[in-house]
């Protein structure tokens, strides 16, 4: 069975993210935003790059967390995000 998207958006989550998370590559929709998770995204993650696997989207609240391959950053009202630029 293969994992396509994983949403942990809104979970009150807090601390970083495991770069073990980066072993998901079959996954093309990663949602960490509406959270307190802070810190860089890791290099497990954001290595095997977006056109590489055919990932599709990576959210993350780019306020808290350093995430130069998410393509969505969710800020104030952290229930929205916005599509990066």
């Amino acid at each position: 069975m293969n994992l396509s998207t994983l949403k942990l958006n809104m979970n009150y989550l807090s601390g970083t993210i495991p770069p073990e998370l980066g072993m998901l590559v079959s996954a093309s929709n990663l949602r960490f935003g509406a959270n307190d998770l802070t810190g860089d995204m890791p290099s497990a993650i954001c290595g095997f790059g977006l056109s590489d696997y055919g990932f599709g989207e990576l959210h993350a609240d780019c306020d808290e967390i350093n995430c130069p391959c998410c393509t969505h950053c969710c800020y104030d009202d952290k229930s929205m995000c916005q599509k990066k630029e």
